[in-house]
């Protein structure tokens, strides 16, 4: 018995082995790495609050505003606020975008902001999460308690001031 035939099966295996490996590597591509995401910080901050007519900021980890819209003053932005305020967007820089409300931000609110499911970096990064950032205006809150009147069968009228009209 020569040496063919007593390992015959072995080598049959190890070509069978070697034939599905080829054409495993050979069907397989690389799949292409998915774009570096884009981060984005916000001020007030997640749930924060914000004074009378402060401006809202994100601060992207790139630059993302498209050439020639830094400065200027934009209706519409990527971000929809809810419930609507009437505004402006400003990017100040390349990775910083800005809303400014036309006037005070409503007392006792909360507020929603989130990017348009559209929205891209530079070759299509998509936001990272997360795209919606809440925040609010200061809370009621008691400004002064008065007496105002008191009546002859001993009922009060008290005044109370708070910092909302």
């Amino acid at each position: 018995m020569n040496w063919l035939d007593k390992n015959k099966w072995f080598l049959l295996a190890v070509l069978f082995l070697l034939i599905n490996a080829w054409g495993v590597f050979r069907l397989h591509s690389p799949a292409e790495a998915p774009a570096a995401a884009l981060f984005a910080s916000f001020e007030p901050g997640e749930g924060g609050v914000i004074e009378s007519n402060a401006a809202l900021a994100w601060t992207f980890s790139e630059p993302v505003a498209e050439p020639g819209t830094t400065g200027r003053d934009l209706a519409a932005g990527p971000v929809r606020i809810q419930p609507p305020v009437p505004g402006y967007f400003r990017w100040t820089d390349a990775r910083r975008l800005e809303f400014h409300p036309a006037s005070d931000w409503p007392d006792c609110n909360a507020f929603t902001a989130s990017f348009a499911d559209a929205f891209r970096g530079p070759g299509g990064k998509e936001l990272a999460p997360p795209l919606s950032f809440s925040f609010r205006t200061p809370p009621l809150r008691l400004v002064s308690a008065r007496q105002a009147n008191f009546t002859a069968d001993r009922r009060v009228t008290l005044r109370l001031e708070f910092n909302s009209t």
